[in-house]
């Protein structure tokens, strides 16, 4: 052990005079584990972001085949035969059940700080009891929307990435101006990316005879079998209903973003690892007759290998915290908006877990790349090594 210490500390300290070589392998790591955590962050954030919104018990209801709330039409006469469905739960306040009709409509807005460039948000319509039972809502700043009104209050995620979405501000849309009345917060979930108004006011504006979904809480999670079976079963329903925690997870499983962290990112990683391969081989072969000293001078094969892998893994090691911090500085705090149907602004916050996944990568890129090259060493004869020219 004591000798594996000392050919280690040696190949570290002698790092300098090679300085070329080892910069290649931290900065082509270093990219790598910036791309990676970006992509982590983005991905876990749109998760997370999705999943604090579903509520326990409680189902959505949109037309058949309709891969997002934007996209569905449910005909208003159908809130009166979903009402007559088994095991839906009566409000708290008494006042009837827990069925709320919404409407979400996309629109588009121009983005705060650039020219000609803009961005799709949700405006959705909303009743007062809906709004009651909205997870972890909280008006922050300003007033209540009012019923009848051309009124919308605007999440904070959003307020500032957006032209005209302060309180006080008019927002054209279709013609009518909405006066921005207020500002509420939902404790970050995909809500705090929208616009709410009234429902019968948005559904006026945008001269809608349908909703694009209805919420439903059930008395417990065992009814919903007998929820689900009833809906299906009547011919005048053409819906799919599914709890609110599904259909937020089949939201958050992006496609875009599945393939940038497993595709993007694995190429890179894999270009990373060849990089320091490569890299490695050429410092073990400028320093042949180095090794073969070493290794005339009594250091086994063995611990040749091994220092040559664990100054491959420092070096990675140095490059996984650089790509880090590019990333604590780039982006850490800061949000990110998706490009889907639901359009929704997350923000983007590095946590622990994430930076040791981004870590413990960067450190197997120089694993791996410091491997090969390692068993090159120990195998090679001394005599051989001896005699090479430097």
């Amino acid at each position: 052990m004591r000798q594996l210490v000392a050919i280690t500390l040696f190949n570290i300290a002698s790092t300098p005079s090679r300085w070329g070589s080892s910069l290649v392998v931290v900065v082509g790591v270093a990219g790598v584990v910036a791309v990676l955590t970006f992509v982590l962050t983005m991905s876990i954030g749109l998760i997370d972001t999705l999943g604090s919104t579903s509520r326990e018990n409680w189902v959505i209801i949109v037309r058949d085949g309709a891969l997002a709330e934007s996209l569905s039409a449910i005909p208003r006469d159908a809130l009166a035969v979903i009402e007559k469905a088994p095991t839906i739960a009566t409000r708290k306040n008494g006042s009837g059940l827990s069925l709320d009709p919404q409407l979400v409509v996309p629109i588009t807005l121009q983005r705060s700080g650039t020219e000609n460039v803009t961005g799709s948000v949700l405006m959705r319509g909303i009743t007062n009891d809906g709004l009651e039972t909205a997870p972890n809502f909280k008006l922050v700043e300003g007033r209540m929307f009012a019923p009848g009104k051309h009124e919308l209050i605007v999440g904070v995620l959003i307020s500032d990435e957006y032209l005209d979405l302060q309180i006080d501000d008019e927002l054209a849309v279709r013609g009518v101006d909405w006066h921005i009345v207020g500002r509420f917060s939902t404790a970050g979930n995909a809500v705090e990316s929208e616009l709410l108004g009234d429902l019968i006011t948005v559904m006026s504006a945008y001269k809608r005879t349908t909703y694009s979904s209805i919420r439903v809480q059930l008395d417990d999670a065992e009814g919903l079998t007998q929820f689900v079976e009833f809906v299906e079963a009547d011919p005048r329903l053409k819906v799919d209903a599914m709890w609110e925690s599904e259909y937020f997870q089949a939201e958050s499983s992006s496609a875009i973003v599945r393939f940038v962290a497993y595709v993007v990112s694995g190429i890179m990683a894999v270009g990373a690892a060849f990089g320091a391969l490569n890299v490695m081989y050429s410092t073990v072969a400028d320093r042949t007759k180095e090794i073969a000293t070493l290794r005339a001078l009594g250091f086994l094969p063995g611990q040749v290998a091994v220092s040559v892998i664990i100054e491959s893994m420092l070096l990675a090691l140095v490059g996984a915290v650089v790509g880090v911090l590019i990333c604590v500085l780039t982006f850490h705090g800061s949000t990110f908006t998706t490009g889907s149907l639901t359009s929704l602004t997350t923000a983007l916050k590095l946590t622990p877990a994430i930076v040791a996944v981004s870590i413990a990568a960067g450190c197997t890129i120089g694993l791996v790349g410091g491997v090969v090259p390692a068993i090159g060493a120990a195998r090679r004869s001394i005599v051989d090594g001896l005699r090479s020219q430097l």
